[in-house]
């Protein structure tokens, strides 16, 4: 039953339903005064989280996103780059290493593929300096992240801001990285071909419908 309910909560807080996020944020407020006392079910925990992160209540929102309950669900849940650039900050301490920061850059990447991409390169790229001042940094680690995370590209724009900081720090990443943008390109250039016949398509059938329709008064 107690499942049931939980999944019921699940779908109201999917469709934006106000009861949901009221209930969700007073169990997380009582979680947040004590965490011990007010543990969150196993039961509750995905859609609370996911609740959470969308609050506007900065403090709480931190004290998440700086908790381990909310890996892999909680990341999967919001579409937020700010959120998920935030989580990589809270997640490394100032003692953490570098070894972390590629742990923390995959797991994002993995559970949020469509938004953990442009959220990692925005976090490397405004955050560059942090990462080469972690523990066990080097140039070579660095190079062997960057040339991983271009083959998780998925579109022009993404690929874009990679090559910027590419170009940016070719000499920390020892050259630019050439053959992996090569492989890039092939790639979405491959991906849009593929798309294209559905984009014809949609503009043919349902824009073309869209633009002819009219109103009903």
């Amino acid at each position: 039953m107690k499942l049931k309910r939980a999944k019921a909560l699940e779908w109201t807080c999917k469709l934006g339903s106000s009861l949901c996020k009221s209930e969700a944020m007073n169990k997380l407020l009582k979680w947040s005064d004590n965490p011990k006392t007010n543990a969150l079910s196993a039961d509750d925990n995905d859609w609370i989280i996911c609740a959470g992160l969308h609050t506007d209540d900065d403090k709480l929102r931190k004290k998440l996103l700086a908790t381990n309950i909310i890996m892999g669900v909680a990341i999967q849940c919001t579409s937020n780059i700010t959120t998920l650039e935030n989580y990589i900050s809270y997640t490394l301490a100032k003692d953490s290493t570098y070894i972390e920061f590629s742990v923390i850059r995959m797991v994002i990447i993995m559970f949020n593929i469509e938004h953990g991409v442009t959220a990692v390169l925005n976090y490397i790229n405004n955050n560059y300096k942090e990462i080469t001042n972690l523990e066990g940094y080097s140039n070579d680690d660095l190079r062997e992240d960057i040339s991983s995370l271009a083959k998780e590209i998925r579109n022009k724009k993404q690929r874009d801001k990679l090559k910027t900081f590419i170009e940016s720090n070719k000499v920390s990443l020892n050259g630019t990285l050439d053959e992996e943008l090569a492989d890039l390109d092939n790639k979405l250039k491959t991906i849009d071909e593929k798309l294209h016949p559905f984009k014809v398509f949609f503009d043919k059938n349902v824009t073309k419908k869209s633009d002819n329709s009219t109103d009903i008064d």
